[in-house]
């Protein structure tokens, strides 16, 4: 998060830090969507998560776009807001 925030220029709305403090809870190693489990890396301490896929979509979707308009200096606090 502190990557994002010195490219944005100041701190992330809370909204955005739960969000990425969430994902990082679930799969810290960014492994645990992609490998079968009791592979290396996958999820460990949860037999089991519930996923309500449409809101994962218009989360991630809305994180990505913030991602791509701070990584091209074209973000307006405006848009990190809502």
């Amino acid at each position: 998060m502190n990557t994002i925030e010195k490219k944005h220029g100041g701190p992330l709305p809370s909204w955005m830090r739960e969000r990425l403090s969430e994902l990082h809870d679930i799969d810290p190693g960014s492994t645990a969507f992609r490998y079968f489990e009791g592979t290396r890396g996958a999820m460990t301490g949860r037999d089991e998560i519930w996923v309500d896929l449409g809101h994962l979509r218009l989360v991630m979707d809305k994180l990505c776009h913030i991602f791509e308009r701070v990584e091209t200096g074209g973000l307006d606090d405006q848009e990190i807001e809502d």
